[in-house]
Order: structure tokens, then sequence, then C-alpha cells
């Protein structure tokens, strides 16, 4: 709209010009009401510029008018204002003022630094933000150059790019530079610059930008992370293959000379027990070095396969064939449910262990008499998906495993019950290493409840051959591959211990004299239980066990061996545990405790020797030694009954107090001194090399002597009573220990003239 002029004379009165009716029209205000609000505005104005006031009418919006005093000239007396309506202008400064303190009330809170440059790379705004990053105080870089504070090896790329975002109406470009701190310092930002030149309501290029120190740091220390594993990695593939040549190679050169030996032993040497001890434990190194190595190649991924198609069902029932001997072992069943499937291609050697251990796990974790099933079936699979899958299922009758462990069974050295309590021995190495050939194989497995309670173990493999890389497979390759069911039998010796001859042992525990002290064997490994038990006969009369909760099960009827010898790492119920509970029981001096472990750190001892044992042997050990160690803590043959031992005291205590009760007897006495009547006649013997009866009549004798010196009771017939035996039995009885009558070693002892002496006849 064009102004519209307003005069005011001399005398201070307003005079609208041309248009003014139609100004006020459009503002909808009266034309008194416009003129009075201007001159109040042009009252207060300093004159001379333009000023802009606001304009409310009644009803109506607030609208914004401006005037502008012209200069004077013409007969006209007095002042001529320009006016005009600017309402849209000021409605759109308005905006864009709230818009520009929008964004910088963003930018100034906003962790991340922003800057804004002119065309020429000059510095119009800092957010608050950036003294933080860069350490410039404030706005104190407005007007300076973007470039002043640029690295010199940057700046050439920096200016560059810049060039480039300027002559580029709305791009966008990044880059990490440096920058000169306030300090001095250079530190690494990263910048993402956008051209916005044109934007009327910015006019710059603004950068958002933050420091990536921090960053490079943590790149840099992954760097060097790498560098060390991929160097590591060298240095464990170079070990690994020096292990398995200086350990494989004694191995070797034990088991060779060993079945030479063998062979050039005179028959009775040759069928010797100990022969089979040796060469299982030297497969059972073997297999478990095996599995070592094996997991560590896996681990580099270096370990590749060699696939073949296979018959799966035939090959599996030629497994249950090989195993039948260990199932009859412990008298447990097969069920087979196996469906006919196709040709599987597999790595045959892999997978012979994994299905050796699946059924070794089976065989160990079954009970006697128990049923272990087999279930191998074809799934079609979903159409479009590959050719299906195959699943194979080995279900027990064990006590299962936890829901919350039945993924962590296939973790490295993880055992279910884990601790030296755990329910079988091993190294948890076994699933760990069948998982991971498993995945090798593009197969997945788990640890599912039977039907039964005990563990199933499910193992499901793609079908076809599309999961394999190409020169993974073996073209033309199609048999039962002899060389993998060899080595997983040879690796079977370990995980399934052949019942060893016992007959000599047997004959040498059993025979009939029985001098030789009891010496209960606590031991879960056959084999080292069996190789002890055949040194031990010689010297002791040995009891075994091959668990915690049998040897307790023994005590508890009574039984109260010279020795206990316990192995440490035992399922259920470990030494320590065991050694406890006897101790609740048996004093050291009584029943003395040696343990046996591998574990042989002080740490170990120490704990062994709080839970009560008398002696601690790690593993390694010598015959010799073992024997030595029992020998010294075998009670003395014969102990006088008036001794302190913890045994005789118990017994005199309850004798005296009990003298005249009439349901004292032997089998009474042994009951109260928490042992059997056989115990309690070979304990009396072996401490004091007497019956038990002849311990009793002893401390009666003792009790009557007392009471005799006393003079209460009066008559020899009421002492008689007063230590539970008849008058008759009781004269016969003291004059064969003493060599005197009641009356008579009452009358010498009364004058001071009795002395103990025995009949000479």
């Amino acid at each position: 709209m064009s102004p519209v002029g307003l005069l005011r004379n001399n005398a201070g009165c307003w005079k609208a010009g041309p248009g003014f009716q139609e100004l006020a029209d459009l503002l909808m205000v009266e034309t008194e009401f416009l003129a009075e609000e201007l001159g109040r505005g042009i009252s207060t104005s300093k004159g001379g510029e333009r000023k802009r006031i606001s304009v409310v009418g009644p009803g109506a919006e607030e609208r914004f008018v401006s005037f502008l005093p012209l200069p004077e000239g013409g007969d006209l007396k007095g002042v001529t204002y320009a006016v005009w309506e600017e309402t849209e202008a000021a409605i759109q400064e308005q905006t864009l003022r709230r818009e520009r303190d929008r964004f910088e009330a963003l930018i100034d809170l906003s962790p991340e630094g922003f800057t804004i440059f002119d065309a020429g790379g000059v510095i119009v705004y800092e957010s608050p933000t950036n003294q933080r990053l860069h350490g410039h105080y404030g706005q104190s870089l407005v007007g300076h150059s973007l470039f002043e504070f640029i690295h010199p090896d940057d700046l050439p790329i920096v200016q560059a790019q810049f060039g480039q975002l300027v002559a580029q109406p709305w791009a966008v470009d990044s880059a990490v530079v440096r920058w000169r701190h306030a300090e001095g310092h250079w530190i690494h930002f990263e910048g993402t610059v956008i051209n916005l030149l044109e934007e009327p309501r910015i006019r710059g290029l603004i950068n958002n930008f933050r420091d990536i120190g921090p960053r490079l740091q943590i790149e840099e220390v992954l760097r060097e992370a790498k560098d060390k594993a991929e160097l590591s990695q060298r240095i464990q593939r170079r070990f690994l293959t020096n292990l398995t040549h200086e350990l494989r190679t004694p191995f070797t050169l034990i088991q060779q000379p060993l079945a030479d030996l063998q062979e050039m032993a005179p028959p009775d040497l040759a069928n010797h027990p100990h022969w089979g001890i040796i060469e299982r434990n030297v497969a059972r190194l073997d297999g478990l070095l095996s599995e070592l190595i094996d997991l560590s190649y896996l681990e580099l991924a270096e370990m590749p396969l060699q696939v073949s198609s296979i018959n799966l069902t035939l090959w599996l029932k030629r497994w249950g064939e090989e195993v039948a001997e260990e199932m009859r072992k412990k008298k447990l069943r097969w069920r087979w449910e196996v469906k006919p499937v196709e040709e599987v291609f597999l790595d045959v050697r892999k997978m012979a262990k994994v299905v050796l251990n699946l059924f070794s796990n089976a065989i160990k974790f079954s009970p006697v008499k128990g049923l272990i099933t087999v279930r191998l079936k074809q799934d079609p699979g979903v159409a479009g998906r590959g050719e299906g899958s195959l699943i194979l299922e080995i279900e027990d009758e064990g006590k299962g495993v936890p829901p919350e462990e039945r993924e962590r069974v296939f973790e490295r050295f993880y055992q279910v019950g884990g601790g030296i309590g755990r329910p079988v021995e091993g190294m948890g190495i076994g699933l760990a290493l069948v998982r991971e050939l498993v995945d090798l194989h593009g197969g997945e497995i788990v640890c599912l409840e039977g039907a039964g309670g005990g563990a199933l173990l499910r193992l499901i493999l793609p079908l076809g051959s599309a999961h394999f890389q190409p020169e993974d497979i073996l073209v033309g390759e199609s048999s039962l591959d002899k060389g993998g069911m060899e080595l997983g039998l040879r690796l079977g010796k370990a995980a399934f211990p052949s019942v060893t001859k016992k007959e000599v042992i047997e004959e040498e525990n059993g025979r009939e004299e029985d001098l030789r002290p009891t010496l209960l064997l606590v031991e879960d490994n056959y084999d080292m239980r069996a190789f002890l038990v055949s040194h031990l006969v010689k010297r002791f009369r040995v009891i075994e066990k091959d668990s915690g909760e049998a040897a307790l099960a023994y005590l508890d009827r009574g039984e109260t061996p010279a020795l206990l010898l316990l192995d440490v790492m035992m399922p259920g119920l470990d030494g320590f545990s065991v050694c406890r509970e006897v101790r609740k029981t048996w004093p050291p001096d009584i029943l003395p405790v040696v343990l046996l472990s591998a574990k042989s750190a002080h740490y170990d001892r120490l704990e062994g020797l709080r839970s009560g044992a008398n002696d601690y042997l790690g593993k390694p050990f010598l015959i010799k030694e073992l024997l030595n160690r029992l020998e010294t803590l075998l009670p003395p043959p014969k102990r006088s009954s008036k001794g302190d031992h913890p045994f005789l005291e118990k017994f005199r205590q309850l004798v005296l107090t009990h003298l005249t009760d009439p349901s004292f007897t032997m089998a009474w006495l042994a009951r109260r001194m928490g042992m059997s009547l056989r115990s309690l006649q070979r304990m009396s013997q072996e401490t004091c090399g007497k019956s038990p009866g002849e311990m009793v009549n002893e401390y009666r004798l003792e009790a009557a002597r007392g009471m005799l010196l006393e003079g209460s009771p009066e008559t020899i017939s009421e002492v008689a009573y007063a230590v539970g035996l008849s008058p008759n039995y009781f004269i016969r009885l003291f004059r064969s220990e003493t060599g005197l009558t009641p009356a008579e070693f009452r009358f010498r002892e009364g004058n001071g003239e009795w002395r103990e002496r025995r009949d000479e006849t």
C-alpha cells in the first residue's frame, strides 16, 4: 500500500491526507482512533527515523503501522508524516525471529558443536557448547576465519572442500580435521557442513561437529588388540603343532613298548590286570588330548571338513554292536526306533567323535538295568527351504539335567552339578566338542528332558550337501569309513572302562585268617580302585566302595574299619564331605582318614586337613609312600584298658554308669558305642588286646575295689550286686584277678598291708 499523508500543524491539530480513511478501514479502526494512536506514537518519536507502532481496534487483531516525518515544504504550516500499513511484514519478521531464537536454543542445548560461516569462511556464530569442545571462550572466534584454526597438513583439503560447498547451494559434505585447541594442542573434529547461503533465515554454512578423539583412541586400542589377537593366533597355532608332536610322540613311545613287553612276557604276567589299566589310561590321555586339540583348532577355524555320503542307519547300528559289551556290564538295554533315511553327507571321522560322546554320556548316566533309546528319523522340512533334515535322539533314564543347566552343558569345561562332588567324573569337554563339530556340519544339538525324566540329546543335521563348501566334499566317496570307526573305538577305550580281572585280588581279600586290619577304600574310578586294591590286600583286609554315599551307609551299619582311604573328587558326596560326616561320630584316633586327590595345591591340602583328615596325599603317588603313611596311622596292636584312649574312656563311662542296668549286654553296649558287636570286639582287641567282656569285668572290679575301700555298701553281697554280679561269681572273679577274696582285700587294705598279687599256681 502506498503511504498516505498526515499533517500536524503548529497548533497541534491533525489533518488527514488523501487515503487516510482507506487506511483506517483496512485496519478496521476509526479514523479518529487511528489518528490518535499515530499522534501518540509520533509524540514519542525522536524524529527523522521510520517508526512502527501496533494498533488494536475494538474487536480486531493486532495490526502494525509505520510512519516517517517528511521534509517541510510548500505552504503547509507544520510537520507532514508519511504513513504505511506493515502488518504482513511485521508478522514475517516476528516469525523469523522466533525461528532463529528456537534454532539457537536447540544449538545451545546440544552436546555437539555448531558454527555458522559466511561464504568466505568467516565465523559469524559460535554455540556455547563449542567452548567445552575447543576451549575458546564464548563468541571470541566470531569474525575470525575458520582456516586460522585448521592444522597446516589438513588445510589444503579443507579449503578445496569448502570451495566446492560454497559453489553448490544446499550441498552437504563431511570431513575429519585437526583443530587447534585454545591451549595450543590439536584435537580431532568430525564435522558435517551444509550450505544454507540461500536460506534467508540463515544466510550461511552450518557446521555440526563433535570431538572424536576418544573414538579414535578406542579404534587404536582395537587395532592393537586385533594385531595382538592375530599374533596370539599364530603363536597358538604353532603351540598346537608343537604340542601334538611333543605329547603324541611320547604316547607312542609308551604305548608300543608296553605292547611289545606284554607280548614278550610269560603268560602269567601277560594276562596281569595292570596291562589293561595301562592301555585304557594311555588311551584316555590320548583321547583327552585329541579333544583339547580339536577344540583349539575349531576356535581357530582351522578344522577343514572331509565330507562324504554315508548310510547313517547302518553306521549307527554298527556303533550299537561295538558298545554292546559296555551295555552288558551295566545290564543296560537298547531300544532302537530307527527309520530308514536318505544317505547323509558327513565328515565321518568327526561325526564318530560326536556319536561316541553321545553314547558314552548315555551309558555313564544311565542307572544299572536302565534303558537307552536311539531314535532316527527324517524331517522333510518346508518346501523351498532345503532338502529337509535328519533328527537323531539319544535318551537315557538317568537323573536328567536341570532346566537351567541344559544350555550350559555344551559350554567348555562345564559340568552338571559342577565341583568336586559332580555326578560323574570328566572334564566337561565332550559335549562342548560335540556342539562345535555339529555346528561345523550346519546342524544343531539341544538337551531336553526325556519321557522318563532322564536326558534327551537331540541332534539335527541338514540333508543334502548344499550347505557345505564344494572343496569340503570328497567326490565319489560313499562308505562306512572304517578309519572313522577305528578312530572312535580307539577313543572309546577311554570312555568305557573295562572290568579288570579280580580273581587274584578276591582270593587275597577273602582269605580266612582275619588278622589284617580292615581298610575301607572309597574311589569312584574303577581302574584306580582295582590298582590300589591289588597292592593293599597284602597288608589290609580291603572293603571297596565306589561313592561317598556307599561308604557312609557301610559305616552307619556299625562297621568301624581301622583306616579309611578316601578319594576327594567323586560323584555325589566328595571326599571332604564324607570326612566331615565321619568326624561327627569317629574321632581321628579311632578312625584315621587319608585323602587321595589330584588336587594337590596347598589350599586343597589345608581344606582336606580342616575337614578332619589325618593325612593328604596328592596324585600321582608311589605305592610305597602310601603304604608307609597308612602304617603310621594304624593304632598299636595292644594297649592297656586303663589308657586315655577316647574309645576306652567312652567304654569305661558306659560300663560304670550302667553297672546295675538289667538291659546291659554286649549288644546294648555296642549300639551305645555306635558300632556293630563285631566292630566292638575288633576295636577292643586293637586298643588294649582284650575282649569287650574282659574289659567290662575289669571295670566292674575297679568299681568294686572303690566300694570295698570306702566300706559302703557294708556286705560283700551288696558290693557284688552294686557292680552287677552275683555274689558267688563276684568272689571267684575278684580272686582270679587279685589273688584275694573281697573280704581279704578289705582287711589288708584297711590295715595298710594289702598288695595286689596273682595266684602263682
